[in-house]
């Protein structure tokens, strides 16, 4: 399947242990803002390509409702706010910057453009700085075929 990413699996020390059953899932991507994508280029011009990106694992994570993307990525990259969003969280009721990022998916040469919510991931137990949620995963068709151990997300 041409716009199937693969999904692999880390354990808690961040190594790659291909267990779905004690690791966390994962797609490659890489993290960006473009403001010219979807327009025409130039193919001679300097900013044909986005040079400052972010090579990251975005944790797969099926009961996040929303995207989320840590606030220093976002800031990094400059993903401009599009809004907020009042959300549920553990604490309680918490409002949360909205913003526009750009994930480029090396493993099948496809960009996407995606909303994130801003939050503070890198404090958190497990260290990562992408979740792909819900507004993810529809956009395409999640795989986890745990007998055949074959996992895969396919973009729409």
């Amino acid at each position: 399947m041409p716009n199937a990413l693969p999904i692999r699996f880390i354990n808690e020390q961040g190594v790659d242990t291909g267990d779905c059953l004690d690791g966390a899932p994962l797609i490659r991507t890489a993290f960006m803002y473009d403001p010219l994508f979807g327009q025409p280029r130039d193919p001679n011009s300097p900013e044909r390509w986005v040079r400052d990106y972010t090579q990251l694992d975005g944790l797969v994570d099926t009961g996040a409702a929303m995207s989320v993307a840590d606030r220093a990525l976002i800031a990094k990259h400059g993903c401009p706010l599009v809004g907020t969003k009042l959300i549920s969280t553990i604490t309680g009721p918490e409002e949360v910057s909205m913003h526009k990022c750009h994930l480029l998916f090396p493993d099948i040469g496809r960009m996407i453009e995606i909303e994130v919510a801003g939050a503070s991931l890198r404090s958190s137990v497990r260290n990562f700085d992408l979740i792909l949620g819900c507004t993810f995963l529809d956009l395409g068709v999640l795989m986890m075929d745990f007998p055949a151990r074959q996992f895969s997300f396919t973009l729409s």
